[in-house]
C-alpha cells in the first residue's frame, strides 16, 4: 500500500514540477532576433496574454493520448482539466500564483505545493542552450486551429538527440503544435492545439479549484535548494550528485531536496528544448513505478531515475554519467560508515528501462506540463 501511494504521488507530481535557471547560461551564437523573440515567448510562464485552449497531448508510441482544456491568464495563473480519456477525466490542477493544487479524483487526493510562478524565469538560460544545441530553420507559414502560425524545425547538433518541429502562433508565440522525430525517422505529433482563443479577460473564479467531499489533502513543504554537492541535507543518506556538464548538451538548472515520503534530490536538466528530471534517492526510497520515458540505474547506495522525453540512448548516457560522478566522488571522499544505511536494490550499475507504462501528465515542458 505504501509503495502504491508513493507511486501515485511520484506520477502525479511529474507534470507539476518547475524548472528554474540558476546562474548564467552558456554563450549562444547570434540568431535572427525576431525568431529568438518568438521562441522566447513560447517558453514564458507568464505569457502576457490570456489563453483558452483545448490541447491534445500524446507521449508517442502506442499512447492513447490525453485531451485537456487550458485556461491561462496573462499573469501566468493556470487552470487545467483533463477531458479525455475517461480513465483520467476530471484530473484537474489550478495554479493561482501562490499554490499549485492538483486534484486526483479517483483517489480523492488533493496535492498542494508552491506555485512554479514564485520561481525566477528560466527563459534566457534555456534560449542560450537552445541556440547552442540546435540549428533552427524557419520552414514557412501555415494555419493551425484557425491561427496564422510559423513552423520552426530544430535540428540537433548532438548524436542520438531527436529533431523537433515547433509550430508557434505568429502573433503571440503560443505553442500550437509540437512534433518530435522518432528513432525510425518520421515525426510524431506530441502536442496539438485543437482550438484556441485569446480573450481580453478570464474570470478569477476559473482559478478556484472545485470542492470535493472527503478528500485527502497532502501538502508538500518548501523544497530545499541544494547549493553544494558536498553538503548532505538533513534526512539524506548520500551526497547529492550535481554535474556541471552532461552528455548531449544538457545542463543542470537546479537541484532541490524533497523530504517526506519520497525523500530525494530532484535535479532539473535541459538542453534548451527538452526538459528532464533526475531523481536521486536511496534504493529503499525509490517508488515502484513504471513511467513513459524513464531509465533507472542503481549504484551502491543511490538510485538515479532519469525522466525525459528523449531516446533511451540519451537517458542511459545521462544516467551512466551520474553514476560515474557518484563513484568518482566516493573515490575522492569515501563516505563514513554511518552514512551507508541502505543496501543496494539490484545489481550495482545495472540500467533498468522503466518506460513500459504510460505516466500521468502531458508532454513535458509544454502548456502547463512542467512549466
Amino acid at each position: 500500500m505504501v509503495a502504491k501511494r508513493a507511486a501515485l504521488l511520484f506520477s502525479a507530481l511529474l507534470p507539476c514540477l518547475p524548472a528554474v535557471a540558476q546562474g548564467p547560461g552558456p554563450t549562444s551564437p547570434p540568431e535572427d532576433p525576431r525568431l529568438r523573440q518568438l521562441v522566447a515567448r513560447s517558453m514564458e510562464r507568464v505569457p502576457g496574454f490570456n489563453v483558452v485552449a483545448v490541447v491534445m497531448y500524446r507521449l508517442g508510441g502506442k499512447s492513447e493520448g490525453e485531451q485537456a482544456k487550458l485556461e491561462i491568464a496573462r499573469d501566468g495563473r493556470m487552470h487545467r482539466v483533463v477531458l479525455q480519456p475517461l480513465s483520467r477525466e476530471g484530473f484537474e490542477s489550478v495554479d493561482d500564483g501562490k499554490e499549485l493544487r492538483t486534484l486526483v479524483p479517483d483517489h480523492k487526493t488533493l496535492l498542494i505545493q508552491d506555485s512554479p510562478l514564485l520561481e525566477a524565469s528560466d527563459v534566457n538560460f534555456r534560449l542560450a542552450l537552445l541556440f547552442r544545441n540546435y540549428h533552427l530553420q524557419v520552414e514557412g507559414p501555415l494555419k493551425v486551429a484557425g491561427r496564422d502560425a510559423l513552423s520552426v524545425l530544430a535540428q540537433p547538433r548532438h548524436e542520438d538527440v531527436l529533431a523537433r518541429r515547433l509550430v508557434l502562433d505568429a502573433q503571440t508565440g503560443f505553442m500550437l503544435r509540437l512534433e518530435v522525430a522518432t528513432v525510425e525517422g518520421p515525426m510524431e505529433t506530441r502536442v496539438e492545439v485543437k482550438s484556441v482563443t485569446f480573450p481580453s479577460s478570464i474570470p478569477s473564479s476559473v482559478f478556484d479549484l472545485r470542492t470535493v467531499k472527503d478528500v485527502r489533502t497532502i501538502r508538500f513543504g518548501k523544497r530545499t535548494e541544494v547549493v553544494s554537492k558536498s553538503t548532505i541535507p538533513t534526512g539524506l543518506t548520500f551526497k547529492p550528485i550535481l554535474p556541471h556538464h552532461l552528455p548531449a548538451g544538457f545542463h543542470v538548472q537546479t537541484a532541490q531536496y524533497n523530504s517526506g515520503r519520497f525523500r530525494s534530490v530532484t535535479v532539473r536538466i535541459t538542453d534548451g528544448l527538452v526538459k528532464g528530471t533526475v531523481y536521486e534517492c536511496s534504493p529503499d526510497d525509490a517508488p515502484d513505478i513504471k513511467l513513459e520515458g524513464a531509465t533507472r540505474l542503481t549504484s551502491g547506495t543511490v538510485t538515479f531515475t532519469v525522466v525525459m522525453d528523449a531516446p533511451a540512448k540519451v537517458r542511459d548516457r545521462i544516467a551512466q554519467f551520474f553514476v560515474r560522478e557518484q563513484q568518482e566522488s566516493l573515490d575522492r571522499h569515501p563516505a563514513p560508515p554511518m552514512v551507508i544505511v541502505h543496501s543496494s536494490a539490484g545489481t550495482a550499475g545495472r540500467v533498468e528501462d522503466v518506460s513500459s507504462k504510460r505516466s500521468s501528465g502531458s508532454a513535458s515542458g509544454t502548456h502547463g506540463g512542467g512549466r
